[in-house]
């Protein structure tokens, strides 16, 4: 028999099926077999998923949801005593609110800590240019409060410090 021809084997016959001058080609054109097919089934997935991969890095707010990365732990940090402010108006009006922020980053945090005294004074300006009715309503407090957060991240971005202040919260907030 030729060297690349397989051989027959009868039950019985005592020959086993991986035996033969012609199996070692065979191998070899089945692993080749093989690999091509496992190439194609990647390159098949990379096609069908690209087009979602690209929409997310894109920000397309349609695109499935990628797997997200577990966030590290809020980190909660006062900023003290509670501002005191006279307020913007005819009468004389005051304003008490105690801030806190939260961020993830130990970072951001001993960078607010550093520069305490001037986003206390920020802060401060900030509150007292509001009015009574500025503030009188839940959406007033609440522009206050984006307002409040956007000034503290702005002044550590201005300062070259970590700036990923997530949020900020009034625990307090008196109007008198």
């Amino acid at each position: 028999m030729a060297d690349n021809e397989i051989d027959a084997v009868t039950p019985g016959s005592g020959a086993s099926k991986n035996s033969g001058p012609g199996m070692g080609k065979l191998l070899v054109v089945s692993l080749l077999a093989s690999l091509v097919m496992s190439g194609g089934v990647g390159a098949g997935l990379y096609f069908v998923l690209q087009p979602q991969i690209a929409a997310q890095q894109a920000g397309d707010p349609d695109a499935p949801e990628a797997p997200q990365k577990s966030k590290k732990p809020p980190i909660y940090f006062s900023l003290d005593e509670p501002f005191i402010v006279n307020l913007s108006s005819q009468g004389t009006r005051f304003l008490q609110v105690t801030v806190e922020i939260m961020a993830r980053e130990d970072a951001v945090i001993e960078a607010v800590q550093k520069h305490r005294p001037l986003l206390r004074n920020n802060l401060l300006l900030l509150f007292s240019a509001q009015t009574p009715s500025s503030i009188g309503s839940p959406e007033g407090k609440e522009e206050l409060r984006r307002s409040a957060l956007s000034e503290l991240q702005s002044i550590l971005t201005n300062l070259g410090e970590p700036a990923e202040v997530e949020d900020l919260y009034f625990t307090s907030l008196v109007v008198q």
